[in-house]
């Protein structure tokens, strides 16, 4: 039985962690069109309209990787976005 609690307590704090590392935000760009890669050269993913929201993953300079709720994940401006 205490081994049923202690690793009980042990899933707990881990689904805890993964909830708190998870961060999203709001698209407040018109239309912007998502990069493969964090450059404006780079080829498009896919176009995100006003609204939207998307999981943060990482960010490089002025660049955030994002994921959508289809799964889809591109690179797109730091200004195009708003953290929640």
């Amino acid at each position: 039985m205490l081994l049923g609690v202690i690793t009980s307590i042990i899933i707990g704090f881990y689904a805890q962690n993964n909830l708190n590392k998870q961060q999203y935000a709001i698209v407040y760009a018109t239309e912007f069109t998502a990069r493969e890669e964090p450059k404006q050269s780079s080829s498009a993913s896919f176009v995100i309209h006003e609204g939207t929201k998307v999981e943060v993953l990482e960010e490089f300079n002025d660049w955030v990787r994002i994921a959508l709720e289809n799964g889809s994940k591109a690179w797109v401006t730091i200004d195009t976005i708003k953290k929640l």
